[in-house]
C-alpha cells in the first residue's frame, strides 16, 4: 500500500468514527420535530398559509433528493472517476424517498386548499376547469402522485442493491444491467419528475401552461442534487483534515480532479437551467397571449421582479462566471462555497415559481422558515444516519474507496 493510500484510510477511518454527524443527525431530528410542532399550531390558526408554506419546503428538499437519485442514476449508465467523491452521498440520499413519500401526506390533505380545481365554487365558475376535470380531480392527482412515489422507491432500491458495488464492473452482465437501469431509470425520472411538478406547482394555475415547464424543475433537481453533494462532501474532506490523528498528514478524502469533473457538472447543471428558463420566457414572449404573459407578469413587478433581477446575477451569472475558474473548480472549501450559494438560490427560485401562484402580492409568512425546517430537519436526519452506515460501510477500514484503489 502506498504512503498516500495509507494516510487516506487513515483519514476515512477516522471520519467514520467522528461523532460530528451523529451529533448533527440528532439535532436536526430535534429541529424538524419541534418546527413541526410550530407548524401543527400554525395549521390552527391558518390552514391556508401553512399548506403553502409546506408545499415550498416540501418541494424543495424533494427536489435535492431527487437530483441525488438522478445522478446516481447517470454514474451507473456512464461511469466515471467523478462519481466515487460522491457515490456515499448519492446512495444515502436515494434511500430517503421512502420518508419524503411519507412527508407528503400534509400536500395530500391540503389539496382543497391549495388547488382552484378542487374547490367546487372554482370549477362551476369556469369553462377551462371543468374541461380539465379528467386529469385535474382529486383521486387521479393522488393516484398519480403514489405511481411517482412508487416508481422512485422501487429505483432507488435496485441502485443501491445493484449499483453501488463500482467494484463489480468488471463483470459484463453486471455492467450491462447496471447500464440498462441508468439508462431506462434517467427516462422515467425525468418524465414523472416533469408530470409531478406540473401536477404538484403548475396546476396552482391551471389557466397557464409550459411545454419546458417540467423540465426546468428537472434541470434544478440536478443542480440541486449536485451542489448539496458538493457541500457535504466539502465539509466531509475539511473535517477529515481536522479528524486524523495527531502527526497522520491526511491526503485528501477526493482528488483535485474529481473535484474539477464535479465542478464542471455543476457548471454544465446551471447552464442547463438558464437555458430553459430563458427559453420559456422567450416562448411565452413571442407568443403575447392572454394565457401565458400573466403568469410573468406576476413575478416581474413589484418585490418579484427584484427577485427576478438576483435570479439572474446569483443563480446564473455568478456560479457560471467562478465554475469557469479552474483554482476554484479544483479547492474543495471555495467549490463547496459556490455550492452553497446554489442552494439558497434555489430556494429563492423556487419561492419566485411558487409563492406568487396564489395571487398577486403574496409573499412569504412567518410559517415559511418553520415549514421548510420541519421538512428540511427530519430528511436531513434520516439522510445521515443512512449516510453514516454508508461511510461505515464503504470506507470502514478498508481502503477500496481510497481514491487511488478506484478505477
Amino acid at each position: 500500500m502506498s504512503a498516500t493510500t495509507s494516510t487516506e484510510v487513515v483519514a476515512n477511518s477516522a471520519l467514520v468514527r467522528d461523532d460530528l454527524l451523529a451529533l448533527v443527525e440528532r439535532r436536526a431530528l430535534y429541529v424538524g420535530a419541534g418546527a413541526a410542532v410550530i407548524c401543527a399550531l400554525g395549521w390552527l390558526i391558518d390552514s391556508a398559509g401553512f399548506y403553502r408554506a409546506y408545499l415550498w419546503g416540501y418541494v424543495y428538499w424533494l427536489n435535492i433528493a431527487l437530483g441525488l437519485v438522478g445522478w446516481l442514476l447517470l454514474q451507473n449508465l456512464a461511469g466515471g472517476r467523478w462519481s466515487v467523491a460522491i457515490i456515499d452521498v448519492l446512495s444515502s440520499g436515494a434511500r430517503t424517498l421512502k420518508w419524503l413519500a411519507q412527508l407528503f401526506l400534509p400536500i395530500a390533505l391540503g389539496i382543497p386548499s391549495l388547488y382552484r380545481w378542487a374547490q367546487p365554487a372554482e370549477v362551476a365558475a369556469s369553462e377551462l376547469l371543468q374541461h380539465k376535470q379528467p386529469y385535474l380531480n382529486t383521486s387521479f392527482f393522488l393516484g398519480r402522485a403514489a405511481g411517482y412515489f412508487a416508481l422512485w422507491i422501487v429505483l432507488a432500491w435496485l441502485l443501491n442493491r445493484w449499483a453501488v458495488p463500482l467494484a463489480q464492473r468488471g463483470d459484463d452482465d453486471t455492467t450491462r444491467r447496471i447500464q440498462r437501469t441508468g439508462a431506462i431509470g434517467l427516462i422515467a425520472v425525468a418524465v414523472t419528475v416533469s408530470l409531478a411538478m406540473v401536477d404538484w406547482i403548475m396546476s396552482l394555475e391551471p389557466e397557464w401552461y409550459s411545454t419546458i415547464y417540467g423540465l426546468i424543475f428537472v434541470a434544478g433537481d440536478m443542480l440541486a442534487g449536485m451542489a448539496f453533494a458538493l457541500l457535504l462532501s466539502g465539509f466531509q474532506d475539511r473535517r477529515a483534515q481536522l479528524v486524523a490523528p495527531p502527526g497522520t498528514a491526511a491526503a485528501p478524502l477526493v482528488r483535485p480532479d474529481q473535484y474539477n469533473d464535479l465542478g464542471n457538472l455543476m457548471l454544465a447543471s446551471v447552464m442547463a437551467w438558464a437555458y430553459l428558463v430563458f427559453s420559456q420566457y422567450l416562448i411565452n414572449y413571442s407568443g403575447n397571449t392572454l394565457e401565458e404573459i400573466p403568469w410573468h407578469l406576476r413575478r416581474t413587478r413589484g418585490a418579484w421582479g427584484a427577485v427576478a433581477i438576483l435570479l439572474i446575477v446569483f443563480h446564473f451569472a455568478l456560479p457560471f462566471v467562478l465554475l469557469l475558474i479552474r483554482d476554484i473548480k479544483r479547492d474543495a472549501s471555495r467549490l463547496a462555497a459556490v455550492a452553497g450559494l446554489v442552494l439558497v438560490v434555489q430556494l429563492l427560485a423556487l419561492a419566485w415559481i411558487v409563492k406568487p401562484a396564489f395571487g398577486a402580492g403574496q409573499g412569504f409568512s412567518w410559517l415559511d422558515p418553520f415549514a421548510l425546517s420541519a421538512v428540511g430537519g427530519l430528511w436531513l436526519s434520516r439522510f445521515l444516519g443512512q449516510y453514516r452506515r454508508q461511510l461505515a460501510l464503504t470506507r470502514g477500514d478498508s481502503p477500496a474507496f481510497s481514491s487511488e484503489a478506484q478505477p
